[in-house]
């Protein structure tokens, strides 16, 4: 199962496994915001951080709850961003 290659370091709580895992799944089904992620993720890695960091204030402001905003700045990881670009091009 590839999606476990992502959680190589422990998570801090298995609500942050399970809201990466909703949006790895909401970004499958939902084209706008695959193309949005796809987009980011493959940004060079400054780009990147900054671009998830904005879009993670901007959810924050929103009243996103934290733990899908902690599964978005877990993109700003070089190997999780490229598992999670890999996982959703397929």
């Amino acid at each position: 199962m590839r999606m476990m290659n992502i959680f190589k370091r422990k998570p801090k709580s298995a609500g942050e496994n399970e809201s990466f895992v909703s949006l790895l799944r909401a970004a499958q089904d939902d084209d706008d915001l695959r193309a949005t992620l796809c987009g980011i993720l493959r940004q060079p890695t400054f780009h990147r951080q900054s671009m998830l960091n904005t879009m993670a204030g901007s959810m924050s402001a929103d009243g996103v709850k934290e733990e899908m905003i902690r599964a978005v700045t877990a993109l700003t990881d070089d190997a999780v961003a490229e598992e999670a670009l890999q996982l959703l091009k397929d």
